[in-house]
């Protein structure tokens, strides 16, 4: 299985194959397809992303990828929101989606794949703040 760019996966790959090797190669984020159906206990050295559900405060589902191997913070689970005008990553804090933060947030997010065991399954209860947007 061909490595590609992150940014060239699309919701229609996620639901064909559910969970999808990640590497970070020259630069550039890649992922490539793998017939795991559930994601196996970290080893350290291979990161896995699994199809997830975004369901916002207003009602409306979304789908997109996180990485459940370590649910210690957003910054390590990285839940990125994909739709028609590219991937969000939750964690950056830029929004894409043409939406008031009243109608998404907070937001509920559950990989629909098992990692360890089990599903992960948080929300987020207000807009992450972005990196390039600290306070001086």
């Amino acid at each position: 299985m061909d490595w590609r760019s992150v940014d060239e996966l699309t919701v229609a790959d996620l639901k064909a194959t559910p969970v999808w090797e990640w590497r970070e190669q020259g630069g550039e984020e890649q992922v490539r397809a793998t017939t795991l159906d559930s994601i196996p206990e970290t080893d350290g050295n291979t990161v896995h992303i699994a199809l997830t559900q975004f369901t916002l405060t207003d009602g409306t589902t979304m789908f997109g990828f996180c990485s459940p191997g370590d649910d210690s913070g957003l910054d390590y689970i990285q839940p990125v929101i994909m739709s028609e005008y590219g991937h969000w990553n939750l964690w950056e804090g830029k929004k894409n989606i043409p939406k008031s933060d009243e109608t998404i947030f907070p937001l509920v997010y559950e990989c629909l794949v098992e990692c360890e065991g089990k599903n992960l399954k948080q929300t987020i209860g207000e807009v992450p703040q972005s990196k390039d947007s600290e306070s001086v």
